[in-house]
Parts: structure tokens; sequence; C-alpha cells
């Protein structure tokens, strides 16, 4: 709007600045200042700026740094938060992201909200599958629940037995194995619409479009995409592939080697391999899926579901003796270039390695 918000997680206060005099004040604030200083070079301009100082320490805006033991020797000045250990796991952004995504610490609003109703953004534009691509898909196998039930280990015996592996074997992946993969941790199983009302006199405001899957996810919205970008697979050529949960297909991508080659050798780099692995999992959001109903925690939802589903293919993929690894980084301008996609509506999450 026509302010300046000034919020920090350590503080239970907001500070709202409406005139250029402040501003300057903040400016002043950027590095350590001596007080006295900063007043009297803004005393000819605001007369308040003392007790606007004043307020911003009250408020928790400004840190107070303890005297120098020897201001003459030019000694930096001493702030106590940069000493705590409470605080030295966080960096400013991941402190931020989880004060400002869980109640407590904020008065914004939290939960299904539903807060893009009425502001012109249709859930339609983002439908339960993400539209095929027009290039013939591959059809995946589908296992038979009689031959799981006979061949799975116990769970205990998954939990137990669950490992990141990252050697992969001289004999490739089949295509087979990564259709019984993505059959058992990511299709979709149900198919259906719900309405859902909102607010204190609860009112219709979407008839949606929602899925049942394996995997958790919240609100039944199911906003992950899987994109395989494969190196060796027996039966499936060298490429970038997206996965359709509800035809059980591999939608091709891209073909183009720098691409491919781009992918598998990131993914390699971040998992340590001494080699190329064979299969990608790239996992991005639709973030509206999500975002259209929940506000102030759209996007930890999100990191919540991606967890769950990195889960089910850590187990499965023990199950059926496969190495799997997850990675801790995934590089989003890549993806989205890979994949066609805007990284702003759907930003690659996680990536997970199979061989």
């Amino acid at each position: 709007g026509r302010e300046y918000r000034l919020e920090s997680p350590l503080a239970l206060h907001r500070v709202l600045l409406h005139r250029a005099e402040a501003i300057q004040l903040i400016g002043m604030l950027a590095g350590p200042s001596d007080p006295a200083e900063v007043t009297a070079a803004l005393a000819r301009l605001e007369p308040a700026a003392t007790a606007a100082l004043e307020y911003l320490i009250a408020a928790g805006m400004v840190a107070q740094a303890g005297v120098p033991s020897d201001p003459a020797m030019g000694e930096a000045p001493v702030f106590a938060e940069d000493r705590e250990l409470a605080l030295a796991g966080w960096s400013p952004a991941d402190l931020t992201f989880h004060a400002s995504s869980t109640l407590g610490r904020n008065d914004r609003p939290c939960g299904a909200t539903y807060p893009m109703d009425g502001a012109g953004v249709p859930l339609s534009g983002e439908p339960v599958v993400k539209t095929a691509g027009p290039r013939p898909a591959v059809t995946l196998h589908r296992p038979r629940w009689d031959d799981l039930c006979a061949s799975d280990p116990p769970l205990t015996v998954a939990v137990e037995g669950r490992r990141s592996v990252r050697d992969h074997g001289g004999d490739p992946v089949t295509v087979t194995e990564v259709g019984d993969l993505l059959y058992r941790t990511s299709r979709v199983r149900w198919l259906g619409d719900t309405r859902e009302a909102s607010g204190l006199a609860p009112r219709v405001v979407a008839i949606r479009e929602l899925s049942d899957r394996p995997y958790p996810g919240a609100g039944a919205c199911y906003e992950l995409e899987l994109y395989l970008t494969v190196g060796r697979c027996s039966g499936l050529r060298r490429g970038v592939y997206h996965y359709d949960p509800l035809g059980h297909l591999l939608e091709p991508v891209s073909f183009d080697p720098a691409i491919v080659d781009e992918l598998l050798m990131f993914a390699g780099a971040a998992a340590g391999m001494d080699s190329e692995p064979q299969v990608v999992i790239t996992l991005t959001a639709r973030i509206r899926r999500v975002s259209w109903k929940y506000e102030g925690l759209a996007y930890r939802l999100v990191l919540i579901d991606a967890g769950v589903l990195i889960q089910n293919l850590y187990l499965v993929c023990t199950a059926m003796r496969l190495a799997p690894c997850a990675l801790d980084c995934v590089n989003s301008e890549m993806a989205a270039r890979a994949f066609g996609a805007d990284w702003r509506t759907e930003p690659g999450i996680v990536q997970f390695t199979v061989g």
C-alpha cells in the first residue's frame, strides 16, 4: 500500500512507516550507528526522530549493542543476538519462514481461508491433473496386487532397510520397474469433486475437482508433479518425461541431449555420485492448487507433501530392491527451463535418484 512495513520473527510487534523521514531513519540504521549521531543528523528534518528511534528499539526492530571494551581501539560493537545459541542455527530467511507460516508469532490469517475467492483467480486454471502434451505417451506397467503381496517384504523390513544408495549397478533399471514404482507411490486412485464452503456463515465458494493418491496431500489438492530425467533405463529412451498419474503414462517433454546431460550432471553432483544417475525424479508444485485454498501456510504444506512422497518413494524402492537417494537441493531455474514451466507457478521442490 502506501506504507513501509518492518517485521521481525524475533519481535511481537509490527512497525508501519508513513513518511520519507522515517525511511531516512531506518536507512541510517542499516549498519552499527551511534544513536546520538543518528538523531542529530535527522533533528533538522524531524524533531521526533529521537522518539521514533526509541519506539523502534522498544518494538524490537533495532538491536542494541554492548559497549566495546576498548572503543578507542576501533573494536566493533557486540550485539547479543549474534552470540545467542538459540539463534545460531537459523538463517534470517528460515526463521522468518517458520514464524510466518505457523501460529503464535504473527496475526495474519492462517488456514483454509480461500484467499483467492473473489480475487479473479479461478481454480479451473489448475486442473487436478496437468494437461497432457501433444506427443505420444509411453504406457507404463501396472503391477498386480497378488504379485506385490507375494514378493514384497514386510513393512518393518522396508522401514529398517531404507538407505540412501548413491551407487547404481551395471544393469539399468527397467521401464517395468519405473512403472511399478510410480504406480505404487503416485498414481491417481480416485477422481471426484467436492463442494467447499468458507467463512463463519458457510457459503459455497467452489466445486473443486479432487483426487486420492497413495500418499496423503493437504486438502486433497495434490499439487506435486513428477518429471523423470532418464539416463539409462531398459526399454525407455534417454530423455525428459512428465508422469501422468491419472493415465499412468510417461509423456515425452524433451530429448535434447544438452538438457538431459545438464539435469543428470547436476543431480549426480548434488548426490555426490561418482557416475551419472540412471533416473532422476524431480518434484515440482503447481502452487495455486494449494494457495487457492490455504493462506499463510501454502508453501509449508507443499514441503510437507513433498516429504511424505519422498518417504513413499524410499520405502517402495527398498521393497523393490532399487537404489534410492533424495537430493537436498534443486535448481529451480534449470528445472523450469528443462520442463517448460514457469518457476513462479510451478517451482522445483526436490529431486530423487533411482537406479
